[in-house]
């Protein structure tokens, strides 16, 4: 880059009145531009951290500079309370971080501003970060094990900042902890411990059943952006990539609208195919008001969706739909007992139209169709609910199929797709 210049340069300079100023000039480039390469290697000595996206500096100090990082900790160390004036607690918390494994006199007295119930937010979080820039700097394990006590903390702030600095110290002993905050009752909570599995990586091995059961069943929907984040962290551990796809902004955007379309009397009927679409995301929206009194359009039409849902046909998606409805098994369950006949004869034909694979829940449901049976004023309320019962005591027939299967075939190969999808329909291997 350097000989284009100087060529220009002694072009400029070829006539005599500017000789003098080219040589001027370029004596001047030669020694501005080492100088400039120079800046160049001081700029490439700060990086950019690429999970928390700080400005880490490299930086060599000297012992007299350690000297006064280390005195001025222990004049700190006596305001590290939260009557402190919170501007200059915060910057007292900033030095303190930056100085790192100078400031390590500090960390107990860091602790107890973390964990302190008189602390707002912010300085639980300063506090917090903190105390891990100080811990990534030095060899013990002190902060880590001020972290893993955090997460039983009651505060959900103090649970929050715990899990988030956990994960940048790349340790197992903080795995078990963040386990168990994957099912903490706060949402920002369980996000903060699935990011930090995510950042601690292949070390976190024994998150990894936990992470699939909750890839296995949707719940909620606002758990869909924590689902999103166990997605996140299962292929960070393994390496591998997950078949869990992040709906939520999608259909949340038009989901709103397509359950206000329940409550009509007429509803859109396109509304309606396109809820039951959404398979195991649209269930939560479609049972939140089923316990409300009243309500009956917006009922009937909402069992009428999950009944069209788990009718899907199209190859996978029946097992997937399927798993939706038994999402919504113990509301539609409490329809039985609705005010209105009519509605209680469309939770009974749920019910009617359904296979139960677990004992348990079949035995639950049964019960709740013979009170009808016996008590139920209506005369087709008690026909539809005896349909029913009689379809949930008559035997399997897919564990007959199944059986069949085996005995004429010698290997699953020679079962037929069509086989292997009525095994799999019917919920066991």
């Amino acid at each position: 880059m350097v000989n284009p210049v100087i060529n220009r340069l002694k072009g400029f300079v070829g006539s005599k009145g500017f000789v003098r100023v080219g040589y001027v000039l370029l004596t001047a480039l030669f020694f501005i531009y080492p100088q400039t390469c120079l800046a160049q290697e001081d700029l490439t000595a700060a990086f950019k951290d690429q999970v928390t996206g700080e400005v880490v500096e490299k930086e060599e100090i000297n012992a007299e500079e350690r000297d006064r990082r280390i005195a001025k900790t222990q004049q700190y160390i006596p305001q590290l309370k939260p009557s402190t004036n919170e501007t200059d607690l915060l910057k007292i918390l900033e030095d303190l971080g930056s100085w790192g494994a100078d400031a390590k006199a500090a960390i107990p007295d860091l602790r107890d501003l973390f964990l302190s119930h008189k602390t707002n937010k912010k300085i639980k979080k300063k506090s917090s970060r903190a105390l891990r820039r100080i811990g990534q700097k030095i060899d013990d394990n002190a902060v880590i094990n001020i972290f893993i006590g955090a997460f039983g903390d009651d505060q959900k702030f103090v649970r929050t900042y715990a899990a988030r600095n956990s994960g940048y110290f790349n340790s197992d002993k903080v795995v078990p902890g963040l386990i168990k905050l994957i099912d903490d009752r706060e949402k920002g909570v369980r996000k903060e411990a699935l990011k930090a599995l995510a950042m601690i990586g292949p070390i976190a091995k024994a998150a990894i059943p936990r992470l699939k059961k909750m890839l296995g069943f949707w719940g909620s929907a606002d758990k869909a952006k924590v689902k999103a984040a166990a997605a996140n962290a299962l292929e960070r551990i393994t390496g591998e990539g997950t078949d869990f796809k992040f709906v939520g902004e999608k259909h949340t955007k038009k989901m709103g609208k397509l359950v206000d379309n329940l409550g009509q009397s007429a509803p859109d009927r396109k509304g309606l195919s396109d809820l039951a679409d959404m398979g195991r995301f649209a269930v939560p929206y479609i049972t939140k008001y089923f316990a409300r009194k009243g309500w009956t359009k917006y009922k009937l039409n909402g069992l009428q969706v999950l009944n069209e849902m788990a009718d899907k046909q199209d190859g996978n998606q029946k097992r997937i739909h399927i798993k939706a409805v038994k999402g919504a098994f113990e509301d539609v369950l409490k329809l039985l007992e609705d005010p209105d006949p009519a509605v209680r004869r469309e939770a009974a034909k749920f019910f009617k139209n359904r296979a139960i694979d677990s004992h348990t829940s079949a035995q639950i449901a049964l019960a709740g169709l013979q009170k009808l049976t016996a008590e139920d004023p209506d005369v087709l309320v008690k026909q539809v609910a005896n349909e029913a019962v009689e379809k949930l005591k008559a035997p399997k027939k897919n564990k007959n199929r199944k059986k069949n299967i085996r005995n004429k075939s010698s290997s699953p190969v020679e079962a037929s797709q069509d086989d292997v999808g009525d095994m799999e329909d019917s919920g066991r291997p």
